[in-house]
C-alpha cells in the first residue's frame, strides 16, 4: 500500500471546509462565558464528533483540542452539553461525514 503525503495546503482547505458552518462570534451563555466558536469548544466537539462518526458523548477542551484537560459531561453545565449537542445537530443537518477509504 503506498501513502501520499498530505501538504498544510491540503489540511487547511479541508479545515476551512470542515468549520464552515460554526458560528463566526462566540456566543455569551448566562454565566458570560463562551463555549462554542472555537476550537477544542463544546460546539466543536459536537460537529467533529458526527463529522468523524462518532458517538455522541458530550465533551470539550478546555483550550486547544487534544492540547488541554478535557472536560467531560458530568463536569459541564447544562448551557456546555446544550452547546455540544447544537453542533452535533447542526453537523447532522448539514450531512458531511469524514468518507475513509
Amino acid at each position: 500500500m503506498r501513502l501520499r503525503r498530505t501538504t498544510a495546503l491540503e489540511i487547511t482547505r479541508k479545515e476551512l471546509r470542515y468549520n464552515k458552518g460554526m458560528p463566526e462570534e462566540q456566543s455569551l451563555n448566562e454565566e458570560g462565558g463562551t463555549h462554542h466558536g472555537r476550537h477544542g469548544g463544546a460546539y466543536d466537539r459536537g460537529s467533529a464528533d458526527f463529522y468523524y462518526g462518532r458517538p455522541r458523548k458530550p465533551h470539550y477542551y478546555m483550550s486547544g483540542t487534544y492540547n488541554s484537560p478535557r472536560v467531560d459531561e458530568q463536569n459541564m453545565t447544562e448551557d456546555e452539553v446544550d452547546s455540544y449537542n447544537r453542533g452535533f445537530d447542526d453537523a447532522e443537518l448539514d450531512g458531511h461525514r469524514k468518507e475513509y477509504r
